[in-house]
């Protein structure tokens, strides 16, 4: 520390530690698998960089495939010997076999609000099955992500038989409702003020506190100077005691920042279920009936906006597929997601619209150094009319710009244009973007980013020049 005038200079030097190289991975005490099988669990090569977080991620991984096994309180260890070379390391991994165990019951604990079926059929491990602790551990990573838990855990109890454990899942329940309430201010939406009220463990059937059947209850009343908005929504796992998510909202969401030329209000309500496919896969699809008043429509605006003045109803089917291996649904740093999705309303649907939609998105996030992020993201859209409709409807063509698309582009100015100048929509988009990201603190991250897109006015077409 040097003192200075006003202040303090701090100073900390850094004295980087020499790089090691991995010379040998040897693998003992192992006598149920080889060490050319266990070996291949190791993410680390000979002649590889010697990072410390490979090297425990290798005793972790050769753990898990006895543990995966039925081979239950296997222990790893490794020893690391500096060789006679120069910053080159032996590596070894000492294996103490454990044996192969039965699970006699799954015991829960701790949930004073949450029914234990709740919690049961997020778990992956029962009674009479061989013993899986990688499991077990993925039980208690299920039970923490359902979000009413503030922490989830589990123990291997030993029985009086040898072999034969009982599995205890610990829970410490934690704050399922929320009341939130706050005003911002954007460059899209104006000045908005919210309040939202939510439980996250609703049970519908349980008055009169209606609490601990791991259902969600959400309302929320947006009013601002460009938008007023009610949403509520209902949402319900394990439909029919199935993997099928039940999703029940209705909404009305009245816009005036859509459009200099219209205003737009949107009323009704959807119904949608959705299933696990695999272990990342989701399926899913919604039906949704809402009726569109385009309003204040000015004298000159374009056409296609004038010959949707007034009410029309649209009754919609929408179809998706996703895949998530994101490590963090709010601030992911790594991991991505995919969303294939197509939809169509009108038709054998009935009501006024006859329009279809396909679309992918994908997002990435790879990890740089110091919790840094890159995030490489991008999607297609393309949308068109069919039977009865000539036209696709100023609500369902596509724009871009805003912060929620091209930044620094005005919201909805990237579009084709009439013979005024003003955007119109388009029937194909296309996006991409990437950004690098770093953290300020545990919620707040700088970032540094480059957008992309384009719109044209035909239904399928991939021009990029326009």
């Amino acid at each position: 520390i040097i003192e200075g005038d006003g202040g303090l200079t701090i100073r900390i030097p850094i004295e980087p530690y020499d790089q090691y190289i991995v010379n040998s991975i040897q693998i003992e005490g192992n006598t149920l698998y080889p060490s050319s099988l266990l070996g291949a669990q190791i993410p680390l090569q000979v002649n590889g960089i010697a990072a410390s977080d490979k090297i425990r991620e290798g005793r972790s991984r050769i753990r898990d495939y006895y543990n995966n096994r039925g081979y239950s309180q296997t222990r790893v260890s490794e020893r690391i010997l500096l060789t006679a070379e120069q910053n080159q390391i032996d590596i070894i991994y000492t294996v103490n076999e454990g044996q192969v165990a039965t699970v006699r019951d799954v015991l829960i604990r701790g949930n004073t609000r949450t029914k234990d079926p709740v919690i049961r059929r997020e778990l992956l491990v029962f009674p009479g099955d061989t013993l899986n602790e990688v499991m077990a551990r993925k039980s208690a990573a299920r039970l923490q992500n359902l979000g009413f838990f503030q922490s989830a855990n589990y123990t291997l109890l030993p029985t009086d038989d040898l072999g034969v454990y009982d599995v205890e899942f610990e829970v410490q329940e934690g704050r399922s409702g929320q009341f939130l309430a706050g005003m911002g201010y954007s460059s899209e939406d104006k000045l908005v003020g919210f309040i939202e009220l939510s439980q996250g463990n609703f049970d519908l059937t349980d008055p009169p506190g209606f609490t601990g059947g791991g259902q969600k209850l959400k309302t929320r009343l947006q009013l601002g100077t460009e938008r007023q908005d009610i949403d509520i929504s209902y949402v319900r796992p394990w439909f029919l005691n199935q993997r099928l998510t039940l999703s029940v909202s209705g909404f009305q969401n009245d816009s005036q920042f859509l459009s200099d030329d219209y205003d737009q209000k949107n009323t009704g309500f959807s119904l949608g279920l959705r299933r696990a496919i695999s272990n990342r896969w989701r399926g899913g699809v919604t039906y949704r009936l809402e009726e569109i008043e385009v309003y204040n429509v000015e004298e000159d605006a374009s056409e296609i906006i004038q010959i949707v003045e007034g009410e029309s109803v649209r009754s919609g089917l929408e179809f998706t597929l996703s895949r998530d291996t994101r490590n963090d649904i709010w601030i992911p740093t790594r991991g991505g997601r995919i969303i294939l999705n197509t939809g169509f309303t009108g038709g054998i649907l009935g009501f006024d619209e006859s329009i279809y939609e396909v679309g992918a998105r994908t997002s990435y996030f790879y990890p740089i150094v110091f919790d840094h992020t890159l995030n490489l993201q991008g999607w297609v859209r393309s949308v068109d009319f069919y039977g009865d409709s000539d036209r696709v409807p100023i609500f369902d063509r596509l724009f871009l710009g805003g912060s929620r698309t091209i930044r620094g582009f005005d919201f909805r100015d990237v579009s084709p244009v009439d013979e005024s100048g003003d955007p119109i929509g388009g029937q194909t988009s296309i996006f991409a973007s990437a950004e690098y990201t770093i953290p300020l603190t545990d919620m707040f991250r700088y970032a540094m980013f480059y957008d992309w897109g384009v719109v044209n006015s035909d239904s399928f077409d991939p021009d990029i020049e326009n």
